[in-house]
C-alpha cells in the first residue's frame, strides 16, 4: 500500500526530473539565442561564455538531485520487496549521499563563482579587476570553512543537541552568504540603472532573477533547516510520531516552493541576460556623457526598419527587437 511518504517521494522525483528537462531546454535556448543574435557593443564575450557555463553547472546540480531522488526510491522499493535488506540500503544511500553532497557542493561553488564573474563583466566590463569575483570566492571559501567547523565541533561534542545546534547555525550562515551577494548585485544593478535610465527597463528581469535565485531560495533553505531543527528537538523529547507527518508535509511544501523559485529564477535571469546582450547599454557616467555619433545619424528615423516599431528621436536601437540602428 502506498503511503503519504511514498507519494511525496514520487512527486519529488517528478519535480527533480522536470527541473532537469527545463534547464536543458533553457541551456539550448540561451546558446541558440546568443549564436543567432547580434550582440550589443557593450556586451563582452566573457559574459556570454560565463553565463552559459553557469547554466551547464546548474544542469549538473539538478541532475545530481534527480539521481539521488531516483536512487533512493529504487533502493527503497527493492528493500520493501525483500530483494535487498535495510542494512545494505542504508550503506549504499549513505555513500551515495556523501558523494552527491560533495559533488553538489563543489559544483554549486563553481557555478556561483562563474555567475558572479559574469555579473562582474556585465556590470564593470572587467574594470573592477576582479574585486567582485574575489568577494564571491571569499564568501564561498567561508562556507567551506563553516562546513569543516561543523564536522569538527560535532565530532568533539558528540552530543545530539550540540550537533543539531551546530548544524542549524552553520547551514543558516552558508545560505546567508548567498543573500549577501544577491543584495550586492541588486545594489550594483540599481546604481547602474540610475546612471542611464534606459538601463532600468533592461535590468528589471535580471534583478527579479537575482531576487529569486540568491535571496528567496536561500531563505526557503534556511526555513527548512529551522524546521528540521525544531522537529529533531521535539523528537529528542519524545514527540517524534506526533510531528513527523506534519514536518514532512511542511518540509515538502517549502522544498517545492524552493524548487519552483529556483527554476523560475534561472529562467528569468537568463531571459534578462539575453535581453541585455542585444542592446547597446551604457554602464558609466563617463561613457554616457560622451554620447554616440549614431544619435545624430538616427535622429530622423521614426520607425525600426526591421520590425516597424516607433522610435524615439536619437534612438540607438529598437526597443522591441534590439536591432542596431
Amino acid at each position: 500500500m502506498i503511503n503519504i511518504f511514498d507519494i511525496f517521494s514520487y512527486i519529488r522525483i517528478g519535480i527533480d526530473g522536470l527541473i532537469v528537462v527545463l534547464v536543458i531546454i533553457l541551456l539550448i535556448f540561451v546558446a541558440v539565442r546568443i549564436k543567432n543574435v547580434e550582440l550589443g557593443p557593450d556586451c563582452k564575450k566573457g559574459f556570454t561564455k560565463c553565463f552559459i557555463a553557469f547554466i551547464l553547472f546548474i544542469l549538473f546540480s539538478t541532475f545530481l538531485d534527480f539521481a539521488y531522488s531516483l536512487t533512493y526510491r529504487i533502493l527503497t522499493d527493492l528493500a520493501e520487496s525483500g530483494a535487498i535488506d535495510y542494512y545494505e540500503i542504508t550503506f549504499i544511500l549513505g555513500i551515495f549521499s556523501i558523494a552527491t553532497a560533495g559533488l553538489g557542493f563543489l559544483n554549486n561553488w563553481i557555478a556561483y563563482v562563474i555567475l558572479f564573474s559574469s555579473m562582474e563583466i556585465f556590470l564593470f566590463n572587467k574594470k573592477s579587476k576582479g574585486k567582485f569575483g574575489i568577494l564571491a570566492i571569499l564568501l564561498q571559501i567561508g562556507s567551506f570553512i563553516l562546513l569543516i567547523i561543523e564536522i569538527v565541533i560535532s565530532a568533539i561534542l558528540g552530543d545530539y543537541l550540540g550537533i543539531q545546534i551546530t548544524n542549524l547555525v552553520v547551514n543558516v550562515l552558508i545560505n546567508f552568504n548567498f543573500i549577501i551577494i544577491g543584495i550586492v548585485i541588486l545594489i550594483l544593478l540599481g546604481n547602474t540603472a540610475k546612471e542611464n535610465q534606459l538601463l532600468r527597463n533592461y535590468t528589471k528581469m535580471m534583478s527579479a532573477g537575482v531576487i529569486l535565485l540568491l535571496i528567496i531560495v536561500p531563505i526557503f533553505n534556511q526555513l527548512v533547516y529551522v524546521l528540521n531543527f525544531i522537529s529533531n528537538l521535539l523528537a529528542w523529547n519524545g514527540y517524534f510520531f506526533d510531528n513527523i507527518i506534519i514536518r514532512n508535509g511542511i518540509s515538502w511544501g517549502i522544498g517545492f516552493l524552493s524548487s519552483l523559485c529556483f527554476i523560475i529564477g534561472i529562467i528569468v535571469l537568463s531571459l534578462g541576460a539575453i535581453k541585455t546582450m542585444t542592446v547597446p547599454l551604457t554602464f558609466s557616467r563617463e561613457k554616457a556623457a560622451k554620447g554616440s555619433p549614431r544619435q545624430i545619424l538616427n535622429h530622423q528615423l521614426n520607425s525600426c526598419p526591421s520590425c516597424g516599431t516607433s522610435l524615439l528621436p536619437g534612438a540607438e536601437f529598437c526597443t522591441n527587437c534590439g536591432k542596431h540602428l
